[in-house]
């Protein structure tokens, strides 16, 4: 049977790669347990068949030996199983994601984060639990069995050998487990015919958490537990008409929930309370049914003095009863309604719904654990008289029971013979007859041991960890006969009940302690020194985690950060308002007939500021960096400055976001509305957006591109024009970067779609950052470099800027890591000035589905209501679409600045003036565009028309005018009939013959 047992061939292979005699000292163990645990005989059966396995004899000629032997010839080390990748969660909180290692230490666990270049060593005290992802149910193997002990322990498999003593289980999964009877609570069959609707626990798999944003409901294991009050779990679980209900529960403190059976799995609240109900009332659990304005309650148990409690309900929604047994089926309470509608009191009641088969669970205590949850058919068989201890009760598929002690099991013919009664009479029974089989261990329960492993197919196995290696998991425990080893393909979810960090000594490690966060993991610990053991060509920085016995590097490639401190926001509100003050105070009227530059300079003479050190300059660069420095020039290449530190170097432009020329000077602030109008690139200038925003020390701004520094002066170039400004004028300079504008400026090279673009940004993102790491410090400045040493407490570098740095780590708030310095200084103050396109529709065709001139019948408005439009007119009073049905409207959207349309403009007014204007009508809109602009153009084309006024573009995203011009013509029904696109000479003759059209078939025809 044990040379039969494909897992058993499975665990022969050592953990070594490449020791080959080792295969023949793991397999004489493993006879010589076998030796210990079955006797002599079976013993030296098992050695002899391992013998002959690797010796060749052939005196197993057909058995599973000689597959064992020809893969073993094939290769002689075969490789581990399949890591599979987890979490891993600490007794802090912390988790890593990775996958088990063997530990060079006792009772330690390896693992192999997914983000480092070897793998750690964390005592088993430590851990708190480690998760993977699960099998589905399809591709778990099958079985008939479901074994379950007084620990909470589940095996699932076939009944090889039942004894007083003793029980071998055959799992698929795990071969021959034995166990002890008196730890075995009961075994029940899991094929069809045992109606077992809902059976165990697979975390939240069939429940629905609608706990709302909170986290309600959460995994452990198989099991699901709450801490927060009001969390409710509902599991549509299918039940029967007549239900047998097992269900453990657990709580802290004082236990506080309600259990609804029988609800509708739409109903997420329990505001209908009618149906059956378990709930707490005090110190009570007490069973209610509610239908209409009656209800029939009885007190169940009490729980003053537990902590849990397990019980079985059945329910029979047919007679329209309710029993709460004990799990030992001795009867706590019954509800009985009656099938007629009456209850014991001959009170009439309406008659019940339709049998419902959801389950709702409310948490409104300090915590609540569901520990078992069971749906099966209820056979309709009543409460159990007490059964002796070490006595078994039979249920059989047609509802009868039978109880006695076992007295033999025939595995070859499947017989269980049971002795019944005090003179011990002998009955046969066919074990696949049998559909529940119950068990009175003499102790309640045994202790679960020290890890409870959570394996695919519901199973659960717990016990004391022993070790791990490439194979499995190793354990033994109270239950069992021996070791068990755990494959790891078949395990879910390890949880350590005995994690205690007070009991082992962590390894000191000096350092700061901070927070490290790649990607999913959250690991405490501190950066250490790399050693030719830990560095690699590939990593960047070595962390320690508290926990850990050893170090490993992390990649360079990755993105994240470690986290010293929160960082503090500085408030600049105060000092914002005073600046918006001394602006008010300090600018006057602008005087009209000056240029941009004069008036700047004008304006900056109102100024008068303090004189400022020529070498306290501050340069903002666009990764965050904050240098302080003197600014010495500026030319086409860059800035060149002078640091106190490296002497003098040059920052490339594209690399700069602002500069001060006055040291800690907030950044501009300025209302919205002026801002939206300062960054708002002009239409004409959208070939050649400005570079710069010259701010000066009074708060006023200046668009322009900075050429060069001469001297003490500015050269700047403002609408084709140069000028001089003084620069103890200029408080601050802003950088405009071609790659900060939006997605629909034009591109300098072909156009890309979307999708490239995005990646092509985010390749060049990840390569810019690849391997460097900022920091920044307590007070709120950054710096970039490439790291070199971690030494007593520092951390040195490269800069690109500076040179050689150096930072104590006890004055870094963050140390942010890769693509995470881009994506964390997004928010930065000066990286929000970014110019943005004015509003300018782009002919693009293909946007509309139609081209240019076409009826649009493959727009999406045509045939469709159009959408509401209420503008107001030119000449003051206001125009409703909704209020002109019985006409047809055509709308004609257009613009000044837009040739095409002021070219078909005045086309539009003479084809609809050809028709009469009782029966159509012209109604120009006019996108976005104040009145003074639109009457100056109307003037110089000599035109007439009614025109509406766009000001906000909602009229003009309605009609989906995204081109101009654009004409909509809107039937008297109301409904969109035609979209013609942009100019050109087929427009006109298209719209005169589809509104002539839509007149034939609105007017009717003479008699």
């Amino acid at each position: 049977r044990y040379f039969r047992s494909p897992s058993t061939t499975a665990s022969f292979p050592s953990t070594s790669d490449n020791a080959v005699p080792s295969h023949k000292f793991s397999l004489i163990g493993f006879s010589s347990r076998l030796i210990a645990r079955r006797g002599t005989w079976v013993g030296l059966v098992s050695l002899l068949a391992v013998v002959s396995a690797f010796l060749g004899n052939g005196i197993f000629s057909h058995g599973y030996a000689d597959e064992a032997t020809t893969a073993h010839s094939e290769s002689a080390a075969p490789s581990p199983q399949a890591r599979r990748e987890g979490l891993l969660t600490l007794i802090n909180g912390d988790i890593v994601q990775g996958s088990v290692r063997p530990a060079a230490a006792v009772d330690s666990i390896g693992w192999q984060g997914t983000n480092f270049d070897r793998p750690f060593e964390f005592r088993l005290s430590y851990v708190r639990s480690i998760k993977f992802p699960s099998e589905s149910r399809e591709d778990v193997q099958p079985a008939t069995l479901s074994f379950e002990l007084t620990n909470g322990d589940v095996i699932q498999g076939q009944l090889l050998r039942l004894s007083d003593e003793s029980i071998d289980i055959g799992c698929p999964s795990l071969g021959t487990v034995s166990i002890r009877t008196d730890n075995l609570r009961r075994f029940y069959r899991l094929e069809p015919q045992a109606n077992v609707a809902f059976s165990a626990l697979r975390g939240m798999e069939g429940w629905t958490n609608v706990s709302g944003d909170a986290p309600g409901w959460r995994e452990d294991g198989d099991h699901v537990w709450t801490e927060q009050p009001d969390a409710v779990l509902i599991g549509d679980v299918q039940l029967p008409r007549r239900a047998a209900i097992e269900l453990e529960l657990s709580w802290e403190d004082k236990p506080d929930f309600v259990i609804a059976l029988a609800i509708d799995p739409a109903r997420g609240d329990d505001a209908a309370r009618d149906g059956w109900r378990l709930e707490t009332a005090g110190d009570a659990l007490v069973a209610v049914c509610e239908e209409g304005p009656y209800a029939d309650v009885v007190n169940v148990a009490d729980l003053s003095k537990v902590g849990r409690i397990r019980l079985i309900v059945q329910l029979d929604q047919v007679d329209r009863s309710m029993q709460v047994l004990q799990s030992d089926g001795s009867l706590l309470g019954a509800i009985s309604l009656g099938r007629d509608g009456t209850n014991e009191s001959g009170i009439s009641l309406p008659a019940s719904s339709m049998p419902r088969g959801a389950v709702r669970l409310i948490n409104r205590g300090r915590s609540l654990r569901l520990e078992r949850f069971q749906v099966s058919q209820w056979l309709g068989t009543g409460p159990r008289a007490a059964i002796p201890k070490g006595h078994v009760v039979l249920t059989l598929v047609d509802g009868s029971e039978f109880a006695g002690r076992i007295a033999a099991y025939e595995a070859s013919n499947g017989v269980l013979q049971l002795a019944e009664g005090e003179a011990g009479t002998s009955r046969d029974f066919l074990l696949a007859d049998v559909v529940t089989a119950r068990f009175t261990p003499p102790i309640a329960s045994v202790e679960a041991g020290r890890c409870a492993w959570f394996l695919n197919g519901s199973m659960r196995i717990s016990g004391n960890f022993l070790a791990v290696d490439d194979q499995g998991w190793v354990l033994d425990g109270d239950s069992f006969l021996g070791e068990i080893r755990l494959p790891h393909d078949q395990v879910r979810t390890l949880v350590v009940f005995e994690s205690d960090s007070a009991s082992v000594e962590s390894k000191p490690v000096l350092g700061r302690v901070g927070r490290l966060e790649l990607g999913a993991d959250r690991l405490s610990g501190r950066l250490v020194p790399s050693d030719s053991s830990t560095a690699s060509a590939h990593s960047l920085l070595t962390w320690h985690p508290l926990y850990s016995s050893v170090a490993a590097a992390f990649r360079a490639e990755l993105s994240g950060r470690i986290v010293y401190r929160d960082a503090q926001k500085v408030d600049t509100q105060s000092t914002a308002a005073r600046m918006l003050e001394q602006q008010r105070l300090r600018n006057q009227q602008q005087r009209r007939g000056l240029n941009f530059g004069e008036l700047f300079l004008q304006r900056s003479d109102l100024s008068k500021s303090n004189p400022v050190n020529r070498n306290a300059h501050v340069v903002h660069c666009r990764s965050g960096d904050v240098i302080p420095c003197r600014v010495d020039a500026m030319d086409e290449s860059g800035v060149l400055v002078s640091t106190a530190d490296s002497g003098r170097g040059l920052i490339p432009h594209e690399k700069i976001k602002a500069v001060e020329f006055v040291s800690n000077s907030p950044p501009p602030s300025i209302d919205q509305a002026k801002r939206e109008r300062l960054l708002t690139i002009p239409r004409l200038q959208k070939s050649d957006p400005p570079t710069h925003l010259l701010c000066s020390h009074n708060g006023d701004f200046l668009r322009c591109n900075v050429i060069r520094t001469e001297n003490d002066q500015l050269r700047v170039q403002i609408q084709s024009e140069e000028t001089l400004i003084p620069r103890n004028r200029i408080a601050q300079i802003i950088w405009f970067h071609r790659d900060e504008y939006d997605s629909e400026l034009p591109s300098e090279s072909e156009p890309l779609d979307q999708q490239t673009r995005d990646q092509a940004s985010n390749n060049e993102s990840s390569d810019e950052y690849r391997g460097l790491v900022q920091a920044v410090l307590a007070d709120g400045k950054r710096a970039t470099f490439t790291p070199a040493t971690v030494v007593d407490g520092f951390i040195d570098g490269v800069s690109p800027w500076v040179g050689q740095c150096r930072f104590d780590l006890g004055s870094v708030d963050q140390l942010l890591i890769g693509s995470l310095i881009k994506e964390d200084v997004v928010e930065f103050a000066y990286n929000q000035w970014k110019l943005r396109r004015a509003v300018e529709p782009l002919v693009t065709a293909a946007m509309q589905g139609d081209q240019p001139g076409s009826g649009g019948a493959q727009s999406p408005l045509v045939g469709m209501p159009a959408p509401e439009l209420s503008l107001l007119l030119l000449d003051g009073t206001e125009f409703d679409l909704a209020g002109n049905q019985g006409q047809i409207i055509v709308l004609g959207f257009w613009a000044s600045w837009s040739a095409p349309s002021m070219e078909l403009l005045p086309q539009v007014i003479e084809a609809v003036g050809e028709f009469d204007s009782g029966l159509v009508r012209l109604v120009t809109v006019n996108l976005q565009e104040s009145a003074e602009q639109v009457r100056t153009a109307l003037t110089r084309q000599q035109l007439q028309p009614l025109v509406a006024l766009d000001r906000d573009g909602v009229a003009a995203e309605r009609f989906q005018a995204t081109v101009v011009p654009q004409l909509v013509i809107v039937g008297a029904d109301g409904v969109v009939k035609g979209l013609h696109i942009g100019g050109g000479p087929e427009v006109m003759p298209r719209l005169k013959e589809q509104i002539a059209q839509l007149l034939d078939s609105t007017i009717p025809s003479p008699p």
